[in-house]
């Protein structure tokens, strides 16, 4: 009997989340500076819902909407208005040619890739990516150089005395000789570096990187380009 209670007040509780939404989200872009442009095929999409209300936090990449540009079914729709929900792994797009969609989900098996802000996102189900293993989710194109170095963006739901807020549970995945590593860890990252590089990336760490285990993107980035550049020296050597 406890276990069905539980199973309701579960099902309660999602119905609650999925249910309380915005009917409105603020829009911080100028709709008339977007050029009009046919986007018949980005209109197969659903459409799509805002966001949850009472949680702290946001499902969402960015804090608002970007003009950017997809890549869907190879073909290029740049300068559009795109939202990237990482906690539903969605990329959204705003109606502001006014056909009456509002918001409108992407079908995401048709995007090969999006980007905005000098950042790309890749499909890993698409192209090279998909001999790799990576799932289905978007990553964030970091690196592309002798190693392709990834990260995955997510969000989790976490409850904590009844709250709920959204947290940041990003992946990070190098590429390299065809095949890809998680390296959330230094560990992880000096296992991939093997016998050849050990010792000089985990010099490099101690020498810039106080704790490695609270380094920010931009440290990350910066071991994983030492290391490629030491690829590449021994290449040339």
């Amino acid at each position: 009997m406890l276990v069905v209670v539980d199973r309701v007040v579960c099902f309660v509780v999602v119905m609650i989340l999925s249910t309380s939404m915005t009917k409105s989200q603020s829009i911080l872009i100028d709709k008339e500076d977007i050029p009009p442009q046919e986007i018949n095929n980005l209109l197969q999409g659903r459409k799509y819902t805002p966001t949850y209300r009472h949680i702290k936090g946001t499902q969402y990449l960015t804090e608002n909407w970007k003009v950017g540009s997809v890549l869907y079914m190879d073909r290029l729709y740049e300068e559009i208005p795109i939202w990237y929900d990482v906690y539903n792994d969605e990329v959204i797009l705003l109606d502001w040619q006014g056909y009456g969609y509002g918001f409108i989900k992407m079908v995401k098996q048709h995007i090969q890739e999006f980007s905005f802000d000098g950042r790309k996102f890749v499909n890993p189900t698409h192209g090279a990516y998909k001999y790799y293993s990576l799932g289905s989710n978007f990553l964030e194109l970091m690196i592309d150089d002798q190693i392709t170095y990834l990260v995955k963006r997510k969000k989790e739901l976490r409850e904590i005395d009844n709250k709920y807020d959204f947290v940041s549970r990003d992946q990070k995945v190098i590429v390299k000789d065809g095949i890809a590593y998680e390296i959330n860890k230094k560990k992880s990252l000096l296992q991939v570096a093997g016998p050849s590089h050990k010792k000089q990336v985990s010099s490099y760490i101690k020498k810039n990187i106080d704790r490695m285990s609270k380094a920010t993107e931009i440290e990350w980035s910066q071991v994983i380009l030492y290391y490629n550049n030491l690829l590449q020296s021994n290449q040339i050597n």
